[in-house]
């Protein structure tokens, strides 16, 4: 890191900036940041896929769900 990024960061500190997220990830190898990103997009799939299956049930067993469309 440059002087003036050392001097940016450091600055950012005090300010009370949580920087320990990007600290860690910076001693990441970039694989392992793209093997973190991929599991999570895995789960945010798995979240949509369980939440249409559940809305579906419902939507099926809940009297009112068969509004009129205009």
């Amino acid at each position: 890191m440059s002087r003036t990024s050392s001097d940016k960061w450091q600055r950012a500190k005090r300010f009370g900036v949580d920087v320990s997220l990007l600290e860690d990830n910076i001693r990441k190898s970039i694989m392992e940041r793209v093997l973190e990103h991929q599991n999570a997009l895995d789960l945010v799939f798995a979240l949509e896929v369980a939440g249409r299956e559940y809305y579906a049930k419902f939507r099926k067993t809940h009297p009112r769900s068969r509004r009129r469309r205009r």
